[in-house]
């Protein structure tokens, strides 16, 4: 072996370890480089996400905001909450009693407070839906809200169909208890006799308003009336019409009720109770002297007569 490749040896067995770790090195460095750039690529993927995600619970939560706020000013408006419920849910969730049979008796306020609650109800129910069925990250307490809204909605619904059933019952008990407008939809030519009949103690019926008016057939040409109509509350039972030239007497003490159990004679705007209502007995006197009347039972089925 010459000297030569000897030396080729020896150079190689000492440079060999060096580039070895000369490679070790730069492997480790290239390693090391990458695991870097993967972290500052993690890094920056999740700071994307954060802010992603940060974007999105603002944008959530400003849409909760709206949410609520409309809400609040639609409810404080009162128009609204009210033409929701008179409007949209009259005759679809409150169900109109048929024994309401003259709409024009339902009053104003009983029925006002019924369907503004109910409108309030849906609001509620509209924002609570909207704050509810959306995911809840980052916006639990406006989730949280949605429930108490949803909670109060249902409870405020039913609360006004309860207002309203109860609204309908006061009505129906007017339509017995108060007096017919027969002044406001005819000609009213005569003082009108009144007699109501209280409901008997403990009972939860509603009193009977009973009236007799005085008018005048269409086209009549007299100077009087001579015509007598029959009403209970707002229930119509019957007329009789004087055809012969007699007319009927407008004085004072001209109509009356008469008491038959009792043999008792009452004025306009009496009261009886607890009477046989065919013992009871509404009279009203003519100008030749003659009575037109009727008993309470046999008033609806053609009862007026002359006697």
């Amino acid at each position: 072996m010459n000297n030569n490749v000897v030396a080729q040896a020896l150079l190689l067995d000492a440079t060999l370890p060096r580039a070895e770790e000369e490679v070790r090195e730069r492997q480790a460095a290239q390693d090391a480089a990458e695991i870097q750039q993967t972290a500052d690529r993690l890094q920056a993927e999740a700071a994307a996400e954060q802010a992603r995600r940060t974007s999105a619970a603002q944008r959530s939560r400003r849409i909760d905001g709206t949410a609520v706020r409309l809400g609040a000013l639609a409810a404080m408006s009162i128009v609204i909450p009210w033409a929701i419920g008179h409007f949209v849910l009259r005759g679809r969730i409150f169900s109109e009693d048929p024994g309401v049979f003259e709409p024009e008796i339902r009053a104003l306020l009983p029925y006002f407070w019924a369907e503004l609650v109910a409108g309030w109800s849906v609001i509620a129910l509209i924002v609570g839906g909207v704050l509810v069925c959306r995911p809840w990250t980052a916006r639990v307490a406006f989730g949280s809200v949605g429930v108490v809204l949803l909670i109060g909605g249902i409870w405020a619904l039913n609360t006004g169909k309860s207002l309203f059933a109860g609204a309908e019952e006061d009505s129906i008990a007017k339509l017995s208890s108060t007096a017919f407008p027969f002044t406001q939809r005819y000609l009213e030519c005569g003082h009108a006799l009144e007699l109501t009949v209280r409901a008997p103690e403990g009972t939860t019926v509603p009193d009977q308003l009973w009236q007799m008016y005085l008018g005048s057939d269409k086209g009549y040409t007299g100077e009087g009336c001579n015509r007598v109509s029959v009403y209970k509350g707002w229930t119509y039972m019957g007329y009789l019409s004087l055809t012969d030239g007699d007319e009927f007497d407008d004085s004072s003490d001209a109509r009356w009720t008469y008491v038959g159990a009792n043999d008792e004679v009452l004025a306009s705007n009496s009261w009886v109770q607890n009477h046989d209502p065919a013992e009871v007995w509404l009279n009203v006197r003519t100008e030749w002297g003659r009575t037109v009347s009727t008993n309470l039972l046999d008033a609806g089925n053609n009862g007026l007569a002359i006697r």
